[in-house]
């Protein structure tokens, strides 16, 4: 939930110890969340780099980024390299054309997308919920056009019928010291409402051993 984990240091420590660590306790699949803008050396399994939209909106949402993550990209050495694309009013309109452009990159490997997700109540950026019911309807046709999705079709028609349960206790998240169940807005009903991570969507179907979602996370992972 916020953060790069690229800066983070403690005296020495380095985001690498931090694996390093991790594999050493028993972690098996480590994933890292990055914005791009450093260079993409890293010994997790698996990276995902946030863009969102194509360059003109990208740039207007995340300030003038665009180019030095896609020569990040391009430049790492990683095998497994994911973009997370997080939708909102303003890129909405441009999925298609995202993905298209994202498809002429190689060293991409697939798009997972997220919805925005109000953290101080509605604002000029979140999706109504028939507003995402039709762009769920695009992505799964931009999955049958055989795009790379990463998303499973069960998370995608959980969100589209809102039938995933939520605050759940499959994820935990350690902040500022205080340990949260789900997220840090646990208790604020409107924003668990208007929840667009899909990641703990897809978590939920997983653990409901649904089949489509278990497969689809041998393609992250």
């Amino acid at each position: 939930e916020g953060g790069e984990p690229f800066l983070w240091r403690d005296n020495s420590k380095s985001l690498k110890d931090v694996i390093h660590f991790a594999r050493k306790i028993g972690f098996r699949f480590i994933v890292v969340y990055t914005n791009g803008t450093f260079p993409i050396i890293t010994d997790a399994n698996t990276v995902f780099v946030s863009l969102d939209g194509l360059k003109d909106t990208h740039n207007k949402i995340r300030g003038n980024t665009y180019d030095q993550i896609i020569s990040n990209i391009i430049k790492s050495p990683h095998k497994k390299l994911l973009i997370n694309y997080t939708i909102n009013k303003k890129n909405e309109k441009e999925i298609e054309q995202f993905c298209n452009e994202i498809s002429k990159i190689e060293k991409i490997k697939g798009i997972f997308f997220y919805f925005y997700t109000p953290s101080r109540g509605i604002d000029d950026l979140c999706l109504g919920f028939d507003e995402r019911k039709n762009i769920i309807k695009r992505i799964l046709n931009l999955k049958k056009t055989g795009y790379k999705i990463l998303n499973s079709k069960a998370a995608l028609m959980g969100i589209y019928n809102d039938s995933w349960k939520r605050p759940n206790k499959l994820s935990y998240l350690y902040a500022n010291k205080k340990l949260y169940q789900c997220c840090r807005a646990i208790g604020n009903s409107e924003i668990c409402k208007h929840c667009g991570y899909l990641g703990l969507t897809e978590i939920y179907y997983i653990a409901k051993f649904n089949p489509n979602a278990i497969y689809s996370a041998f393609k992250y992972l």
